[in-house]
């Protein structure tokens, strides 16, 4: 069954793509988000995880784009080989080691005072 809306999806989501967007020098989407020079990457990708071979992309957005052209492809090899989990695995193993975000930043009171309480210490133990 349908659902009422279920035909403007289509002209929808082709609007949106179609834009123009002033943001973006008046063009649409598809000049701004271009995913052509991953195409072959990620269906190759996709072939490689429903036959269950180790991934060899590096980047998650071609991971993510191979995993739903697996899907589409044959959605009972794609859960028979657990591709989701092979996925997120290699997702996971993209992740750099690292700081994620900067500590907070000490108030320039507080670290004054303990600017002043280090050279105190030193001072005291010459």
């Amino acid at each position: 069954m349908t659902e009422p809306y279920d035909q403007d999806v289509g002209p929808v989501a082709a609007a949106l793509v179609a834009g123009p967007y002033p943001e973006f020098g008046g063009v649409p989407l598809s000049q701004v988000i271009d995913f052509a020079s991953q195409q072959d990457v990620a269906d190759r990708t996709a072939e490689r995880l429903l036959r269950g071979y180790a991934v060899q992309t590096t980047t998650v957005r071609t991971l993510l784009a191979a995993a739903a052209i697996a899907f589409t492809r044959d959605p009972l090899d794609y859960e028979r080989g657990d591709v989701t989990d092979a996925v997120v695995k290699a997702a996971v193993a993209t992740i750099a080691a690292g700081i994620r975000a900067t500590p907070k930043a000490v108030p320039e009171g507080d670290r004054d005072k303990a600017a002043g309480r280090a050279i105190l210490d030193l001072l005291s133990d010459a």
